[in-house]
């Protein structure tokens, strides 16, 4: 949902979609389900990376007054259908409190759990920094101590899982990778034939943005979603590429 809330925006607000009110209300239902959805996981990190993308997008001076007046208005939904919830479903804020609470036995919060497992896996990284443990499931894992019970837990974060998986290569690798894809990006911004390919390219890269967010904070296993908003980046550098005219003239 943090990948998708841009992309859902921007669709909900090009021309093609205002030409058209029965696909406009498409889309804002689309936009409406994706935001709110955002807001009832309960996910920091997804919603910290969703909130990097509309910054990401919103800093540039081609999205319309209509585009941020939905911003707006999505982040106003989602949040009165969290009061609305009432106690069924934790606020943001509340969310936050419980990830950052120190350790109190039971009731520590799954940052401090995070802590615990960048401590057990840092050993076996400094042990052998250039070759990883493995991407078998078994192998992604450490055991903490978590709410007082010993606990096998997923290798967290892109720098962190990267390394203890699949050793230096690995990391640098897949950094490399995302690097080029958010050049590749920006440069399509620049060279996008008119404005509505502009605001694509910042579309898609505000969803790499939260891409990476993610990252930083999931296993290695939850980040597929991520490489889509790569291929999609690289697709729409070659619609951008003008046509190659065949030489058709006598040798």
């Amino acid at each position: 949902t943090s990948i998708a809330l841009v992309p859902a925006l921007l669709t909900a607000t090009d021309r093609a979609a205002r030409r058209s009110p029965s696909r406009q209300a498409l889309w804002w239902l689309v936009v409406a389900l994706v935001g709110t959805g955002l807001v009832l996981s309960g996910s920091v990190a997804g919603i910290a990376a969703a909130a990097a993308a509309l910054l990401i997008w919103l800093s540039s001076p081609l999205v319309r007054a209509s585009a941020r007046i939905a911003v707006l208005a999505t982040v106003v939904c989602a949040l009165a259908v969290v009061v609305a919830a009432g106690t069924r479903v934790s606020s943001p804020i509340q969310r936050v409190t419980e990830v950052t609470s120190p350790s109190s036995g039971a009731n520590n919060g799954s940052g401090e759990d995070r802590i615990s497992v960048a401590r057990e896996a840092w050993p076996r990284i400094k042990s052998d920094p250039i070759v990883g443990t493995g991407l078998d499931n078994n192998d992604s894992y450490v055991t903490i101590i978590s709410h007082d019970y010993s606990v096998p837990y997923q290798i967290h974060g892109l720098p962190l899982a990267a390394w203890y998986e699949t050793g230096l290569f690995g990391l640098v690798g897949l950094v490399g990778l995302l690097g080029v894809l958010a050049v590749l990006a920006w440069r399509g911004v620049g060279a996008a034939r008119d404005e509505d390919d502009a605001l694509v390219g910042w579309a898609l890269l505000a969803a790499l943005i939260a891409a990476v967010g993610e990252a930083m904070t999931q296993p290695l296993a939850f980040q597929q979603y991520g490489w889509i908003t790569g291929v999609v980046i690289l697709a729409w550098l070659h619609q951008l590429r003008p046509a190659e005219v065949p030489d058709t003239a006598p040798a």
